[in-house]
C-alpha cells in the first residue's frame, strides 16, 4: 500500500532462515486502486530459486518516491523551484541566451551536508536529461502516463558543468540549434520543466518475515 498514487514499493532482496540472499527482477504491475488508506497495488515479480528446506524468508522492500513535476516560465533570469514533498529545491541564479546557446546557472538546496563522489556522479549525470525546456503552448500536450516531450517544441538533452560540489552548484547549456529544438524560440515563451523524483533515493520500508509451511516428510 502507498500514500500517494505514483510511489512505488520493490522488493529489493529476501533472506531465508539460513541466511541465502535471494534477489528479484523487475516486476510488472497488475492492478491499483484508491482506498481509505492509500493506495493499493498488486504486482508480480520474479525471484531467484528457492532452496527446498526453506522455512522462513525476510523481505527487505524499499519506497521510490514519486514528487509531482515543478515548471517555471522563463521570463525572470532567477527563481527557485520546490519540490512538492521533500525539503529539496532548484535555485536558478541566472538564465543567459548566448547566440545558440541557452545557459542555465543553478543550485540544489536542502540536500545532506556531505554528498559523495558517486551521488555527485549521479546528480551530473541525471541532469542531463531533467531539464526539460518546453514551449509554453505545447505542455499541455504532454501526457503524463506517457511523457514524451513534443518534437521541435522540446529540449532536454544539455550539457552540465560542476561549478561547486560543496554547493551543489551547477551549469547547464542547451545547444538551441541541436537536434532537439524549439521552433520561434523565446525565452518569455518558453517553460523550465523539473523532476525531483529522480534525485531522491529510494527508502528503505521496514522488513518482514513470512514463515513458509513444511511438506510432509
Amino acid at each position: 500500500m502507498e500514500k500517494y498514487k505514483d510511489d512505488e514499493i520493490y522488493i529489493l532482496k529476501a533472506i531465508d532462515n539460513k541466511g541465502k540472499v535471494y534477489r528479484f527482477g523487475n516486476g510488472t504491475s497488475l492492478e491499483g486502486a484508491a482506498l481509505e488508506d492509500g493506495y493499493h497495488s498488486t504486482a508480480r515479480t520474479k525471484m531467484t530459486k528457492l532452496n527446498s528446506n526453506t522455512t522462513s524468508l525476510t523481505f527487505y522492500p524499499q519506497l521510490s518516491v514519486a514528487d509531482p513535476k515543478v515548471q517555471q516560465l522563463l521570463d525572470k533570469k532567477s527563481f527557485t523551484l520546490k519540490s512538492k514533498r521533500l525539503s529539496l529545491g532548484l535555485q536558478v541564479n541566472d538564465i543567459t541566451k548566448k547566440g545558440s546557446k541557452l545557459v542555465i546557472d543553478y543550485q540544489f538546496t536542502g540536500l545532506p551536508k556531505e554528498l559523495s563522489k558517486h551521488q555527485l556522479d549521479i546528480f551530473e549525470n541525471n541532469l542531463k536529461y531533467e531539464l526539460l525546456l518546453v514551449d509554453k503552448e505545447y505542455i499541455g500536450e504532454i501526457d503524463p502516463e506517457n511523457p514524451v516531450p513534443p518534437k521541435n517544441h522540446s529540449i532536454r538533452m544539455n550539457k552540465v558543468k560542476t561549478i561547486d560540489k560543496k554547493t551543489a552548484h551547477f551549469r547547464s547549456t542547451f545547444d538551441l540549434n541541436g537536434e532537439e529544438k524549439i521552433m520561434n524560440f523565446k525565452l518569455e515563451n518558453t517553460i523550465l520543466q523539473f523532476n525531483f523524483s529522480t534525485f531522491i533515493p529510494a527508502k528503505e520500508v521496514q522488513p518482514f518475515t513470512v514463515v513458509l509451511p513444511v511438506g510432509d516428510e
